[in-house]
């Protein structure tokens, strides 16, 4: 159930946005209004936390992005997700991952946008193989952003939480 109301939700904001970008005249500079993005990553996802602790993610990866103008970006990417020393985390244990994410950006002109701090909520578990999941939400006004994320593991451990995701560009 879960999975199909985020599957409607994203076909709606699919469909607003179209009728959105239609409305904005050709003179809009870059690459509209909105982005649609792919990432795939891997990284390690390690720490022990019971509200108190320290348990991250971080991960490398290629973000490719289209706007609705059908200009394309592609850029080499860092992917942090981490929680303060007291965070609301729950989890510990060691996973090696490998992810993809889509990500759905409005009300931005530059795919640069997409860079910066998202709020995430976030589960792994894996006895030797499993499955991680994540959604995050950026608000920066104008701009709303929404990514979701799956990831393969293998590893041990079990983590569940509400934390900071931050995407940077690597710069070569």
């Amino acid at each position: 159930m879960k999975k199909g109301f985020i599957f409607l939700l994203f076909i709606s904001l699919l469909g607003a946005s179209s009728s959105f970008a239609e409305s904005v005249p050709p003179s809009t500079p870059e690459g509209g209004l909105a982005w649609g993005c792919y990432l795939k990553f891997a990284g390690v996802s390690q720490g022990i936390q019971v509200i108190f602790g320290r348990f991250e993610t971080e991960a490398a990866g290629v973000l490719s992005c289209k706007s609705v103008y059908g200009e394309t970006v592609q850029k080499n990417i860092k992917l942090l997700i981490a929680s303060k020393i007291v965070g609301l985390t729950v989890g510990a244990g060691y996973f090696e991952l490998q992810g993809v994410s889509s990500e759905f950006s409005l009300l931005n002109k530059d795919a640069d946008k997409i860079f910066g701090n998202y709020e995430v909520t976030h589960y792994e578990a894996a006895l030797g193989r499993g499955l991680g999941y994540f959604s995050a939400v950026k608000v920066g006004l104008p701009q709303l952003a929404y990514n979701v994320s799956v990831q393969y593991l293998s590893g041990a451990g079990l983590k569940a939480g509400i934390e900071q995701m931050v995407i940077s560009e690597i710069k070569q």
